[in-house]
């Protein structure tokens, strides 16, 4: 849900960019989760679209950023994708306060997705 929100801003704040949501432990084509989709609208984005995929090879190939939000995820796309380091930034380095990662809001609430939304947010938009 991170990851599919972090392209949903990215895409309204720079259309003209390619951006690609995919995750190391995701299954190809789910829909983002309820919440995150009363979430992001609530915020004035859309997850309505957004079907997940797993990161390929492909995709770490074609890529020239690629944003992890937490070391988990950075370790997994790491063994994967060895190709992926050199170009690989934590998204939480852009985000105004807190932690370099952004934890996982999955099954915590809505404050607590608000707030890593938020964060999410804010990143993208500087970076």
């Amino acid at each position: 849900m991170r990851s599919a929100f972090a392209e949903a801003v990215f895409r309204k704040i720079a259309p003209e960019r390619a951006c690609l949501s995919a995750g190391v432990m995701a299954w190809n084509g789910n829909r983002a989760e309820p919440d995150a989709r009363a979430m992001a609208k609530r915020l004035g984005y859309s997850l309505e679209a957004h079907r997940s995929q797993r990161v390929t090879a492909e995709h770490v190939a074609a890529a020239s950023e690629i944003y992890v939000m937490d070391s988990l995820n950075e370790e997994i796309l790491f063994r994967n994708h060895p190709g992926a380091k050199g170009k690989t930034r934590y998204l939480g380095v852009f985000a105004p306060a807190g932690s370099v990662e952004i934890e996982d809001p999955y099954l915590a609430g809505d404050k607590t997705l608000e707030v890593c939304f938020r964060r999410i947010e804010e990143a993208v938009k500087r970076i």
